[in-house]
Parts: C-alpha cells; sequence; structure tokens
C-alpha cells in the first residue's frame, strides 16, 4: 500500500474475475467508491432512465445475481438545489468554508456573496441539508 496525506492506492487480488470483467462490459461505469467484500461488489450508478434500463437488461442477460438497493429519481424541473443555494455552496466550498479548519468565515463568505451574514448562513444550511438528506436517502434509505 502506497499512502501520502491526500490520497491512498492499494493493490489486491481476487479469485473470482467474473466482477472485474462484467465491469469492463458494462454500458455504465460505477461510481466510486466501489465496495467489494466476500465476493458481493457495492457501487453506485448515474443514468438516464433508458440507460438504466440498459444496464438491468444487461445483467440479467449475464446472469449476474444483482440487488437494487435503491433508485433516486430526479426531474429537470424540480432540481435539488435552487440556483442560489447551489451558487452558494459553490463559493462556499470554493472558498474553503466546509475545510476544517475553515479557511473562511461566514463573514467572509457573505461579503464574498454580497448578501448579510443571516442570509449566507441561511441559504448555505438549507443547500446543506437539501444535499444532505437526498445523499443519505440515494445510499441508505434514510429520510
Amino acid at each position: 500500500m502506497l499512502a501520502d496525506d491526500q490520497r491512498v492506492l492499494t493493490q489486491y487480488e481476487a479469485d473470482n474475475q467474473r466482477l472485474y470483467q462484467f465491469l469492463r462490459q458494462s454500458s455504465l461505469p460505477p461510481e466510486f467508491p466501489i465496495d467489494v467484500e466476500n465476493g458481493v461488489m457495492e457501487f453506485d450508478v448515474t443514468a438516464t432512465q433508458e440507460q438504466f434500463e440498459a444496464f438491468g437488461e444487461f445483467l440479467d442477460a449475464n446472469n449476474a445475481q444483482y440487488e437494487l438497493l435503491s433508485v433516486v429519481h430526479t426531474d429537470d424541473d424540480n432540481p435539488l438545489l435552487t440556483q442560489r443555494q447551489r451558487e452558494c455552496l459553490r463559493v462556499a466550498q470554493r472558498e474553503g468554508y466546509f475545510e476544517v479548519p475553515r479557511d473562511c468565515t461566514l463573514a467572509a463568505l457573505a461579503e464574498t456573496l454580497d448578501v448579510d451574514k443571516s442570509t449566507a448562513s441561511e441559504t448555505i444550511r438549507r443547500g446543506t441539508a437539501r444535499v444532505i438528506n437526498q445523499f443519505l436517502l440515494r445510499h441508505d434509505g434514510s429520510q
């Protein structure tokens, strides 16, 4: 294993190569991280409905045993974040507001966004809550 402060590179061997062959042949690349434990692979994919259906057909055609853990559907008409929440979260992330320790105070962030502190705080909290709720729903079925 090779490691530094920013990344870890590991190498391992598996007896069952079918999992990896499946990934190479599938139409949708899995999103990282990919969890592999006791011959079971768990991963996420992001796809259109048509791509998702084709992926399921691929799994079925290859007699792959699988369990669908969750499906998250989004409509372009109903985005996860408002335009303002997205903008504020992007600026907050870029400025280091979410770093530990923070590289940017709420006051400095509010000034960058040209809003008062309470508006910046509320917009960031609401946007962050939406992202966290969506993530938890997608990854463990919680609400």
